[in-house]
């Protein structure tokens, strides 16, 4: 574990714990309609195995359950153990692995007229189109018409080498495309005449988070990560915030963007500011060996905004905070009459620290320094290091 405390690491679930895979007493998965047995792999590589089955029975006895889901999500698990792979610890890996997967696969057994331009294109193609059409669509709330759609993928597929040049033939190939996309792969679904949606909104923020972090041009890629982080209080957003810290080859920068985006939501209170300023101070004189003054701060926030919440203690008791370390200085609170809109924004404050922190888990790649930096400061405004008016004792 790194230096986030395990107080303050349990303050949130792992983001796979909810998403889930089950086995019935046939040792089998199911997913679109076939069985993938996985008797062989119990058998050979009874490690493998045993991740498939913990990794949805964490929290349950680990025994064969025959109740199945019908959770995207078990596709791509189950397209990776059909394949022989390793199910990813990482979320983006695992996305991305069965992703090519699923895009590389074709049934002929679907007849749409003028497919084979579609079935051509190679896998990466076929993920810029789905990114680009992600992120134009994600701000009309999920949903676009078939003319919008189809628009996008016109755009995409004109600039392909052996795209048609003919009109006609270049709208034929696109409505082909459209269909492949939704019967070939199930990711779109029309959720009403001539609407379309992705089949999973998990699906939609990953490409939406691909192409935000697209490396190939470097100064748009900037531009799309401080729009991004202009975002950071909006919760729809914040599953792609995940997602591209988990690609980026270096997260230092978005991190920062996320930490001043932060600081930005306390700064507009002065009288937060002055109460942030306390509980910092607060944090680290009332902090005991046990836990790190960013779990106090943390719980302290819990305690005055009424979330009813445990998780931040672990499972040693000797680690536990407890409302007594919040009591003994609560009398204090008498100097912050906290209003509605104030505790609204607090609140706020507090999603985007552990959006912050769900960030921190994700980056594959960042520098020891400033992961530290932000660990510690987590609930702290940076421009702190300059309290605003007189702190109170």
């Amino acid at each position: 574990m790194n230096s986030i405390d395990s107080a303050l690491v349990d303050r949130f679930p792992q983001p796979m714990e909810t998403e889930g895979i089950k086995l019935d007493n046939r040792k089998g998965v199911k997913f679109s309609g076939k069985w993938v047995q996985v008797e062989n792999l119990q058998k050979n590589d009874s490690k493998q195995l045993d991740r498939v089955v913990n990794f949805s029975l964490k929290h349950e006895e680990k025994e064969i359950v025959n109740e199945l889901s019908n959770d995207p999500l078990l596709n791509l698990l189950c397209l990776l153990v059909e394949a022989g792979r390793e199910i990813p610890d990482d979320r983006c890996q695992l996305y991305r692995e069965g992703l090519e997967i699923l895009l590389n696969q074709w049934d002929e057994a679907y007849h749409i007229p003028g497919d084979r331009f579609y079935k051509n294109l190679s896998v990466q193609h076929k993920q810029d189109l789905l990114s680009k059409i992600a992120l134009a669509t994600f701000e009309t709330g999920g949903k676009f018409s078939k003319q919008d759609i189809e628009k996008s993928i016109t755009e995409y597929i004109c600039n392909l080498p052996k795209a048609p040049t003919s009109p006609e033939l270049l709208q034929l190939t696109t409505e082909a495309l459209l269909k492949s996309i939704q019967y070939q792969h199930q990711l779109f679904v029309e959720s009403a005449p001539e609407v379309y949606s992705f089949s999973d909104s998990r699906f939609h923020e990953y490409f939406i988070a691909r192409e935000i972090a697209d490396p190939s041009h470097p100064q748009r890629a900037e531009q799309a990560l401080r729009n991004l982080a202009a975002r950071i209080s909006e919760p729809r957003w914040h599953e792609v915030f995940v997602f591209v810290v988990g690609m980026l080859r270096n997260a230092d920068y978005f991190l920062s963007l996320m930490k001043q985006q932060a600081d930005a939501i306390a700064g507009v209170d002065p009288e937060l500011s002055r109460f942030l300023f306390w509980l910092e101070r607060k944090s680290h004189h009332l902090s005991k060996p046990q836990f790190k003054p960013a779990a106090f701060r943390a719980f302290y926030l819990e305690f005055i905004l009424d979330l009813k919440s445990d998780s931040l203690q672990d499972d040693r008791t000797d680690r536990h905070l407890h409302l007594s370390d919040i009591d003994a200085s609560s009398y204090e609170l008498i100097n912050f009459p906290f209003t509605c809109q104030q505790k609204a924004i607090l609140k706020q404050y507090y999603d985007v620290n552990q959006l912050i922190l769900d960030c921190l888990r994700q980056a594959q790649y960042m520098t020891r320094s400033l992961r530290t930096e932000i660990e510690e400061t987590l609930l702290v405004p940076s421009y702190l290091s300059c309290p605003i008016g007189t702190a109170i004792a």
